[in-house]
């Protein structure tokens, strides 16, 4: 009982703090007079944030306050297996693994927002934790469409390219 209260209780603290953003950004975008395409962009997000108590980024950037050898160890627990998935870093030495999963910075998509454009310039990848996204060549064709520990975008730090194909979200992606 006491630990399903306590999961209970935190799970309405970050409830409360999104609506509390969410509230918060409603004003800011009234101020500004955005139009309704993007009031609707951002109440999506807020609503995915809320419905899978996501900590989003403030909680996120909770966890950097840590003692840094605790920092790296949680990073490692989330992120280890999916990055040891890339050709590239699965032999890789351990500790190259904590400076990498330490680096890592959390980012959120919603559906139908393109990630990155064919011919960008960019020295990022990316690791899918949840969500789908959709590959297109050069033509617009679908080349693939990439799930839940995924990854994408490591020509572009292999082969110091251009990007060689559009990524876009087919559903909420972080």
């Amino acid at each position: 009982v006491g630990n399903i209260s306590l999961l209970v209780t935190n799970m309405n603290i970050i409830s409360t703090r999104h609506r509390e953003k969410s509230n918060a950004m409603k004003e800011t975008v009234r101020y500004l007079g955005l139009p309704n395409s993007i009031r609707d962009r951002i109440q999506a997000y807020y609503d995915y944030i809320s419905t899978y108590s996501h900590p989003g980024p403030d909680g996120m950037q909770n966890l950097q306050e840590l003692p840094a050898p605790l920092y790296r160890d949680i990073c490692a627990h989330m992120h280890e297996k999916m990055i040891r998935q890339v050709p590239m870093f699965e032999m890789m030495e351990r500790s190259f693994i904590f400076v990498l999963v330490s680096q890592l910075q959390p980012k959120i998509f919603m559906a139908n927002e393109v990630i990155f454009r064919l011919g960008d310039v960019s020295k990022e990848m990316y690791f899918l934790t949840r969500g789908a996204v959709e590959v297109t060549d050069t033509k617009g064709s679908r080349v693939a469409i990439l799930e839940d520990h995924s990854f994408f975008g490591e020509i572009a730090l292999i082969a110091n390219v251009r990007r060689t194909a559009t990524v876009k979200t087919l559903l909420p992606s972080d």
